[in-house]
C-alpha cells in the first residue's frame, strides 16, 4: 500500500480472495501459534496476492511520473506466474469490486459475491452489476440455482425494492428460498425488503408452501415471523384476518407482543373470546398472558374508568377474563357501575385477593362507609347502610372486607365463610373473634355437637386444632365434611398450604374411618385423595383389584398424600394385578417410584412430559438418538440431555431441537446446555462460512425469527451488549424477549450490568423511550418478562400502577418458573430492593395500613422489607401470610429450590431464612390461646408471654418448630401434642427435645401400646427421641410401624441394631427371605443388620425396592454395611458393572453411591444423573477419589448443594472442574480472544514482511 497508495482498498479486498483451504496449509493447529516457517511462508503469499491485486485490471498510468507496476496484458511481464495470473484475471475485474465496493461487500462475502455473478445468467449479470432489473424476467430467476441466489447480498435486494421491476423479482427468489428452505438468506432479504413486501402476500406464500406444520422448515418460520409481525405493526390484524389465520392453523403462531398491538375493537373481543377465556389453561396463568388479556381489554372495552353496567355484564359470560384483569384497573371502576353490576361481579372468582378488595371497597363506599386517616374502611355515620346487609349483598366478596370493621359473629362467620369458597386462609382476627363470640364461655374441648355445627366446617377448617379434635371426638363431622376437608387440589395451594397439612394429618385417621364400609373395605370412590396417607401400608395392602381404579382416580389430586414406601407399594399392587400398562393411570409423582428396568423394556406410553419421572427419561433416552420430532413429543426429555446425545444430533436438526428446548418445561443440564450452544455455533458458522467470528459477534448472523425460537439459556452464551447494540431492532427486540424467559435459576448465569443493558436496548428497540414522563406499562413489561427483575432503581419508579402489580409477581416470586410450579424470589441488591419498598408503599399505602387482603397478595414481598418493617404490620394481619416461596415445594422441585439459593449473587437465600424468621417471630407474638383470651392479655402486658405453654394453634400457623426454642418446644402440654404431631415431627429435633416429646406422647396415649400406626406415621423426629427400653415393645409385625422407624432420622447405630434384631424376631425370617415389600417398609432399618446379612438380599427383591432405598439410607449408615447394600446394586441382574453405568444408573442408586468400593470405574457421563440429595450424601471417601472428569459432570444444582468441607476435600484438579457459578462464556469465546492477539501480532509481522518484499 505504500508503492500503491491509490490502491489501498483494492489489495485489502485481495487479501480475502485466499482460499481458506490454502491457509490451512500454512496455519497452526487449533489453539496454538504457527511455527515462524509458517508464518514467514504466510508473508510471502500475502506479498504476492498484495502485488497481483494491485496490478490486476490496472490502467497503466504511471505513479508519480514513473511506471513501476509490469504490463499485465505483456506475457513477458506475468511468464514467472503464467497459470496463477489467468486465473485471477478470471477471478477479479474492476466492474465486480467496484460493485463490491458500491454495496460494502468485504470479506468472505466477495468470494460469494464473484460466485454469484459467473453463476447467473448474463441478463441478470448486468442486471446486478448495473442495478437495473427491467430486462430480467421472473423466469430468470427461478432457472437460477438456489445456492447461486443464497449470495445475493442485502443491499443488491435493498436495490431491487427502490423499482417495480425489481420488487417483481423477489416473489420467485422467496419461493426458492422456501422450496429449499434457506432461512439464512431468507432472513437476509426479510430484514431489508420486509417492510416493502405485503403482509397478506407473504402469509400466502406460506400456506401454498404447507404453512409452518414442518419443523424442519426453517424458512417458512423465518417467513411467517415477519409476516405476522408485520401485520401486528401495520395495525392489520382484524377480525378477518384472524379467521383466515385460524382456518390456517396459524393464529396460535402469532408473537404475544404483536397481538398486544390489537387496536381493533372486534378482533380483540374474538381473540378473548376465542383463546383467553379459559384461565384454567395452563398456557394463560404466566405473566405475559395477563398483560395480554389486560391490553386486548382495553382495545375491545376501553379502559375501566369507562365500563358501564353493559360492559360488566357481557364480561361476566366469560369470567375467567374479569378474575385475570389487575386490581390496578379494577380500582378505577366506578362505584355506580360497581354497585348496579354486584350480582355479577360476586361470582368472579379473582386470583388475587387485591382484585376482591377493589371490586369490594367501591361497593362498600357506594354504601356509604369511608376510609379513616389510615386507609381502613369504616363506618360513614348516618348516610352508611347496614354492614350486614352490605356484606350479605357481596357474595364471596365478603372474603375481602376488612374484619376489623366489625364484632358480628354473623358478619365474620360470612368473611370466613367466602374466604373457605376461594381457598383463601381466613383472617385470623375474624376466626379468633367468631369462636371467642360463639363459645359462649366454654372451653374448646368441652364444646358439644350443637356448638360445633353452629361454628361451621369454615371455621373448624381455620381455627385451632383443639377445636377440630372436639369435632371428631363428639362425631360433629359429617362425611361431607371431611370431603370439604379433604377434597382440596394440591394445584390449587390446599394440601401444600403448611395450615392445611397439618388439618389433613390431624384429620386423615378419623376421616379413613368414617369412609370405611359397613362390610369391611374403604369406599374409595369418595375419600378424598388428601386423606390416603392414613390407610399406611397395610391398608394399601388390603385393597383389591376393583378398588384400585378408584384409588388411583382419587390420588390425582393430592398424590403426595403418600409417602414413598406407599408409592410403591401401590405400584406393585398395580404390577401384581397385571395392571402395569395402565399404570398411566397414576400420577407421575407415583409413576416415579416404578422398579426400573432395562431400557429397552420401558414403554413409551408412561413418559408423558412431567418431570418426576427423571429417572426413567434418563434409561429411556440412553442410547436413543435424540431427534426434533422425538423431544416435540416428550419435551420433558429435554432436562436428561447429555453431551453425548447433543453432539449426534443432525445439524440441520439443531434450530428445531432449540426450539423444542425452549418450550419445554425443564431447561437442559449445563453441560447439555453448553453442547447445544456450540452445536448453534457451528451450525451458524455453516450457513454464514464465517469462522473465525468470535462466539460474541455470532448474533450478527442470526435472523429475528431464529432468536425468536432460541432458548434464553443457549443465547445467553452469545450475548454481550456491546454487540446487541448493533443488531437491528426486530433481533434486539426478540432477545430482549427471550432473555425475559430466562428462569430464576439461569438468571445469575448473565452479568446483572448486561441484563440490564439488554433490557434498555430492548425497549429502544421496541420504541418506548424512558426519558421524560413516560411510564413503563404493560406492554413493555410483558417484552421485558422476567428481565424486571434487573430494571435498575430510577426505572422501577416508572412502573404503572397495573404493570407494577403485574411485576410483582415476579419480583417477588409467586410467577410460575417455567410452569413447573416453583415458586422462587430473584435475585435483588439492596438498591433495588429499596426502589421496590419505596414503589410498594407509594402505591399500597404504608405496612401500617394494610389489612388481611393486601398483606394475603403481596406476602411475597414482604422479603423485600426490613425486620422493623415487618413488625409494623398489625400482627393479627400477618398471620394472613402465607407465601408460597416459604412452604417446601414438591419432591421433585427440591433441587432446584437448592440452585437458586446457591446461584444467587446477592445471597438472597440467607435473606430468605432472615426474613422467614423475623415474620415467624411476630407471628409467635400474636395471641393464639383462644380459650383464655384476657389472662394471655395480662401476661402480654406483663411482658411474661414466652413463659405460656406453647399451643398447638402457633405451631399450626408457623407450619413448623424451627421458630421456637428449646424451652418454648418442651412447654406445650400432653394434651394437646396430639393435635399438631405432624408439625412438631416435620423438622429435625434435638435429641433432649425429641425424648421429651416422645414422652409427652407416651403420657399423651397412657402408654405406647395404645399408640396406633398413624401416631408412628405422623410423629416424624419425634421418633428420635424413643428409648432402648421402648423397642421390645414396638408391633414391629406391623408394616406401618417398621416403615416410621425406617426414616433416615438420625437414629444411633445401636439403636439400629435393636430395631433390626426385633424385627427379625417380629416377622421371623431372615434377610434372605425378606420380600420387595419387607425392604421397603425396613428401608433404613437395613443399617442394623451386618455386612454378612446384607450380602443375602436377593437380587429381584432389591430392585424393586431401590427406588425407595436410594433416598431412604441415613448417610450415617456404617460404611461396611453400606458396601454391602451397594454391593447388591451392582449385581448383573440389577443396575450392572459400575463401568456401564448411565446417569439412569446413578440417579437410580441414589445415596447408596457412597458404598460403591471404586469409584473411579464409573464412566464422567454417568454423574449428570447425580441430584443435590445424592451430592449432600457424599462421603469423604467419595470425594477424595473423585477425578476431574467425574466432578466437571456434576449438574450445577448438585454441585452447589456440596458444603465448604465437602469441597475442601476434592483433590485440586477436580475442585477446578467443578462446576459452581455456571457458565458465563462459552470455552471457544475465550478461545478466540487469544485467538484474536495471535492475529493482531500475525499481521503486524506480515505487514513488514510484505512492504520488505514489494
Amino acid at each position: 500500500t505504500s508503492v500503491f497508495p491509490g490502491y489501498k482498498k483494492r489489495i485489502y479486498l485481495s487479501i480475502c480472495f485466499i482460499r481458506r483451504s490454502d491457509m490451512g496449509k500454512f496455519r497452526g493447529r487449533k489453539g496454538t501459534t504457527p511455527p515462524l516457517s509458517a508464518q514467514i511462508f504466510s508473508a510471502f503469499v500475502f506479498a504476492g496476492a498484495i502485488a497481483l491485486a494491485s496490478a490486476t485490471d490496472f490502467s497503466g498510468q504511471p505513479n508519480n511520473g514513473v511506471s513501476t507496476v509490469p504490463d499485465l496484458s505483456n506475457p513477458a511481464a506475468t511468464s514467472s506466474f503464467p497459470q496463477v495470473h489467468a486465473r485471477w484475471k478470471r477471478s477479479l475485474t474492476g466492474d465486480l469490486l467496484d460493485t463490491a465496493d458500491q454495496l460494502g461487500i468485504g470479506g468472505s462475502y466477495l468470494r460469494k459475491f464473484k460466485a454469484l455473478l459467473e453463476g447467473t445468467p448474463p441478463t441478470v449479470r448486468e442486471a446486478f452489476l448495473e442495478g437495473d432489473f427491467s430486462n430480467v424476467t421472473e423466469s430468470d430467476i427461478r432457472g437460477m440455482n438456489v445456492s447461486v441466489l443464497e449470495y445475493v447480498p442485502p443491499k443488491l435486494f435493498d436495490k431491487m425494492t427502490k423499482s417495480t421491476a425489481g420488487m417483481a423479482l423477489l416473489t420467485p427468489i422467496i419461493e426458492k428460498f422456501l422450496d429449499f428452505n434457506r432461512p439464512n438468506a431468507l432472513g437476509r432479504l426479510m430484514s431489508v425488503a420486509g417492510d416493502k413486501l405485503d403482509a397478506n402476500t407473504l402469509l400466502s406464500k406460506v400456506k401454498e408452501h404447507g404453512g409452518d406444520s414442518d419443523q424442519k422448515n426453517e424458512a417458512a418460520s423465518v417467513l411467517l415471523y415477519n409476516a405476522l409481525n408485520k401485520l401486528g405493526d401495520s395495525n392489520q390484524i382484524t377480525t378477518t384476518n384472524l379467521r383466515g389465520l385460524l382456518n390456517d392453523n396459524l393464529l396460535q403462531l402469532v408473537p404475544e407482543e404483536q397481538l398486544m398491538k390489537v387496536k381493533d375493537k372486534g378482533a380483540a373481543k374474538f381473540l378473548l373470546n376465542r383463546y383467553y377465556a379459559k384461565a384454567s389453561g395452563t398456557e394463560h396463568d404466566d405473566v405475559d398472558d395477563k398483560a395480554l388479556i389486560y391490553q386486548l381489554a382495553n382495545a375491545a372495552y376501553g379502559k375501566a374508568e369507562g365500563w358501564t353496567t353493559e360492559t360488566i355484564s357481557e364480561l361476566s359470560k366469560t369470567p375467567q377474563i374479569l378474575s385475570q384483569l389487575p386490581s390496578a384497573a379494577l380500582k378505577n371502576l366506578s362505584p355506580d357501575v360497581v354497585s348496579q353490576s354486584i350480582s355479577n361481579l360476586r361470582n368472579i372468582k379473582f386470583e388475587n385477593p387485591l382484585q376482591g378488595k377493589s371490586i369490594a371497597e367501591a361497593f362498600l363506599e357506594k354504601s356509604g362507609f369511608k376510609k379513616d386517616e389510615e386507609g381502613q374502611m369504616s363506618s360513614g355515620g348516618d348516610s352508611s347502610q347496614n354492614l350486614g346487609q352490605v356484606i350479605s349483598s357481596l357474595g364471596n366478596l365478603a372474603a375481602f372486607v376488612n374484619p376489623s370493621m366489625t364484632d358480628s359473629p354473623s358478619i365474620l362467620g360470612t368473611i370466613i365463610n367466602s374466604c373457605d369458597q376461594l381457598n383463601l386462609p381466613a383472617p385470623f382476627e375474624a376466626v379468633k373473634n367468631f369462636i371467642k363470640s360463639k363459645s359462649g364461655g366454654k372451653k374448646l374441648e368441652n364444646m358439644e355437637v350443637g356448638d360445633i355445627k353452629d361454628i361451621g366446617i369454615s371455621v373448624l377448617k381455620n381455627g385451632p386444632p383443639e377445636l377440630m379434635n372436639t369435632a371428631m371426638s363428639t362425631g360433629a363431622l359429617s362425611t361431607d365434611d371431611l370431603k370439604d376437608i379433604g377434597n382440596v387440589r394440591s394445584d390449587s395451594g390446599g394440601i401444600f398450604n403448611s395450615f392445611m397439612k397439618g388439618l389433613i394429618s390431624q384429620v386423615a385417621a378419623y376421616a379413613v374411618r368414617q369412609f370405611t364400609k359397613t362390610g369391611g373395605g374403604v369406599d374409595f370412590s369418595n375419600l378424598p385423595g388428601a386423606f390416603m396417607g392414613a390407610l399406611g401400608l397395610r391398608g394399601l395392602n388390603n385393597v383389591n383389584n376393583r378398588e384400585l381404579d378408584d384409588l388411583a382416580e382419587q390420588l390425582k389430586k393430592n398424590p403426595d398424600s403418600l409417602d414413598d414406601a406407599q408409592k410403591a407399594l401401590l405400584l406393585k399392587k398395580f404390577k401384581d394385578a397385571g395392571l402395569l400398562d395402565d399404570v398411566k393411570k397414576l400420577p407421575p409423582e407415583i409413576r416415579a417410584l416404578l422398579p426400573r428396568k432395562q431400557e429397552y423394556d420401558l414403554p413409551d406410553g408412561i413418559l408423558d412430559g412431567l418431570p418426576s419421572d427423571s429417572e426413567l427419561r434418563l434409561a429411556h433416552g440412553n442410547g436413543k438418538k435424540i431427534t426434533a420430532a422425538l423431544l416435540a413429543q416428550d419435551s420433558s426429555l429435554v432436562g436428561t440431555l447429555t453431551p453425548k446425545q447433543v453432539n449426534e444430533i443432525d445439524i440441520s436438526e439443531i434450530p428445531a431441537v432449540l426450539a423444542a428446548v425452549r418450550k419445554s418445561k425443564d431447561g437442559p443440564q449445563p453441560q447439555a446446555l453448553k453442547a447445544l450452544s456450540q452445536r448453534f455455533k457451528e451450525y451458524i458458522q455453516l450457513k454464514s462460512e464465517d469462522y473465525e467470528t468470535p462466539d460474541k459477534k455470532l448474533l450478527k448472523h442470526i435472523t429475528a425469527a431464529e432468536v425468536s425460537k432460541l432458548p434464553a439459556t443457549v443465547l445467553a452464551y452469545f450475548v454481550d451488549p456491546r454487540q446487541t447494540g448493533k443488531l437491528p431492532a426486530d433481533v434486539r427486540k426478540e432477545i430482549l424477549i427471550a432473555l425475559g424467559e430466562l428462569s430464576t435459576k439461569d438468571h445469575a448465569s448473565i452479568p446483572a450490568k448486561t441484563r440490564e443493558e439488554i433490557i434498555l436496548q430492548g425497549l429502544r428497540a421496541i420504541d418506548e423511550k424512558l426519558d421524560g414522563e413516560k411510564k413503563l406499562g404493560v406492554p413493555e413489561l410483558a417484552a421485558i418478562g422476567g428481565g424486571v427483575v434487573d430494571l435498575p432503581p430510577d426505572k422501577i419508579d416508572k412502573l404503572t400502577p397495573v404493570a407494577l402489580e403485574q411485576a410483582l409477581e415476579i419480583v417477588q416470586g409467586t410467577a410460575d418458573d417455567d410452569d413447573d410450579g416453583l415458586k422462587l424470589r430473584p435475585c435483588l441488591n439492596p438498591q433495588q430492593k429499596k426502589a421496590w419498598r419505596d414503589k410498594i408503599e407509594k402505591t399500597y399505602g404504608p405496612l401500617t395500613t394494610w389489612d388481611p387482603a393486601t398483606v394475603t397478595s403481596l406476602c411475597c414481598s414482604l422479603a423485600l422489607f426490613e425486620d422493623d418493617d415487618l413488625h409494623s404490620i398489625p400482627k393479627d394481619t400477618i398471620l394472613s401470610c402465607r407465601c408460597p416461596s416459604d412452604e417446601e415445594p414438591p419432591s421433585h422441585l427440591k433441587e432446584m429450590k437448592k440452585s437458586l439459593y446457591a446461584s444467587c449473587k446477592h445471597d438472597v437465600g440467607v435473606d430468605q431464612q432472615a426474613h422467614k424468621f423475623a415474620m415467624e417471630k411476630v407471628k409467635t407474638e400474636a395471641d393464639f390461646d383462644l380459650s383464655d383470651l384476657e389472662s394471655q392479655i395480662i401476661r402480654r402486658r406483663k411482658r411474661e408471654s414466652d413463659d405460656a405453654p406453647l399451643n398447638c394453634y402457633a405451631v399450626r400457623i408457623i407450619g413448623s418448630t424451627k421458630p421456637f426454642d428449646k424451652e418454648r418446644l418442651e412447654s406445650i402440654e400432653d394434651k394437646d401434642i396430639h393435635n399438631c404431631l405432624y408439625e412438631l415431627g416435620k423438622d429435625p429435633l434435638s435429641t433432649d427435645v425429641a425424648k421429651s416429646l416422645w414422652e409427652k406422647l407416651l403420657r399423651n396415649k397412657d402408654g405406647l401400646e395404645n399408640l396406633a400406626p398413624t401416631d408412628y406415621m405422623f410423629a416424624g423426629h419425634i421418633l428420635s427421641g424413643i428409648r432402648q427400653e421402648d423397642v421390645p415393645k414396638l408391633d414391629l409385625s406391623d408394616p406401618d410401624v417398621v416403615s416410621a422407624f425406617g426414616e433416615p432420622l438420625g437414629l444411633s447405630k445401636s439403636m439400629l441394631e435393636k430395631l433390626a434384631h426385633h424385627l427379625e424376631d417380629k416377622q421371623g425370617k431372615t434377610l434372605d427371605e425378606f420380600s420387595s415389600s419387607d425392604l421397603i417398609s425396613a428401608k433404613n432399618i437395613l443399617c442394623g443388620y451386618s455386612h454378612e446379612k446384607l450380602i443375602q438380599i436377593k437380587s429381584e427383591a432389591f430392585l424393586e425396592a431401590l427406588p425407595v432405598l436410594k433416598g431412604s439410607i441415613d448417610k450415617s449408615c456404617e460404611l461396611n454395611r453400606l458396601n454391602a447394600l451397594a454391593g447388591i446394586s451392582v449385581r448383573p441382574d440389577v443396575l450392572g458393572d459400575t463401568r456401564n453405568w448411565t446417569s439412569a444408573d446413578v440417579r437410580g442408586v441414589g445415596v447408596l453411591i457412597n458404598g460403591i468400593q471404586d469409584i473411579t470405574r464409573i464412566p464422567p457421563e454417568a454423574f449428570l444423573g447425580v441430584t443435590s440429595s445424592i451430592a449432600e450424601s457424599f462421603t469423604d471417601n467419595i470425594l477424595t477419589n473423585l477425578s476431574p472428569e467425574q466432578t466437571g459432570y456434576l449438574p450445577r444444582f448438585s454441585a452447589q448443594s456440596l458444603t465448604e468441607e465437602q469441597i475442601s476435600l476434592l483433590s485440586a484438579d477436580a475442585h477446578h472442574a467443578l462446576d459452581l457459578q455456571g457458565p458465563l462464556v462459552t470455552d471457544a469465546a475465550t478461545m478466540n480472544v487469544n485467538r484474536s492477539a495471535v492475529t493482531c501480532y500475525s499481521l503486524a509481522f506480515i505487514a513488514i514482511l510484505a512492504s520488505r518484499f514489494l
